[in-house]
Parts: structure tokens; sequence; C-alpha cells
């Protein structure tokens, strides 16, 4: 008996057979949403998007790329999102829009002002490049 589950991957779905061999190709999806690139000896791709089932739960793609030893990497992190980061004692940035906080400990910004996007990220601004 073949029981097929779907599954998806940072990206990627394949049909997986139990007792049986995957037997589609995997293909990578095309980002839906704005895509974020930048960063300095390690060059970053990132997207972001909810799961659409909760607004407030988040997933984030990123590619990595060390320009000095060559290695590529992909992760799919997953978090939350606020839209208050600042405090209710200081102003937000200008145009800041919402932080992506993520299950790791990390925290990503996402900024927009009129046709400019961008998402802050450690110590690197990444700008929208689609």
């Amino acid at each position: 008996m073949n029981l097929y589950r779907r599954a998806r991957f940072g990206g990627v779905f394949c049909a997986f057979a139990f007792a049986a061999s995957c037997t589609s190709t995997p293909t990578i999806e095309a980002p839906e949403g704005r895509v974020y690139c930048g960063g300095g000896t390690i060059k970053r791709v990132i997207e972001y998007g909810s799961d659409g089932r909760r607004e407030e739960r988040i997933f984030v793609h990123i590619s990595e790329e060390n320009t000095l030893t060559g290695e590529k990497t992909f992760r799919r992190e997953e978090g939350i999102t606020a839209y208050s980061w600042c405090g209710n004692n200081e102003p937000a940035p200008e145009g800041f829009v919402r932080a992506l906080l993520l299950d790791n400990g990390g925290e990503m910004l996402v900024f927009e002002d009129g046709s400019k996007h961008w998402i802050e990220y450690g110590d690197y601004t990444y700008r929208q490049c689609n």
C-alpha cells in the first residue's frame, strides 16, 4: 500500500511515499513576495512570508554564500511578527513596519519608505532586489 504525503522543505516540493522512493523531481518555487539581498563577506538573499493559517507566524528563507570560501547554504527559520518593537517610550525609526522575531533568537527589522524596502539583520542592511 502506497501512502503519499506532500511535504514542503525550504521551498522545495517533493512527493514522499512510505515504503517507496521519491518519484518526483524537486522544483524550486518562485518567490512569492519581496526578496532582499546584501551582506558583507557572507552574501544573503532573504524572503519571508506567513504560513497562511496564522498571520503572526512567519517563515524566513535565507540563502547564504561565503564569498571567501564559495560555500553556499540555505536555511529556513520560523518565528513571529511584532508590530511594536521599540517600546512605548521612544518612537519607532522612520519607515519601521514590523520586527521578525525568529525562534532561534534572531531578529530582523522590516522597513518601507515610499518605494524603498529593506531589512536590517545583524550589522547589515538588505535591500529589495526583485
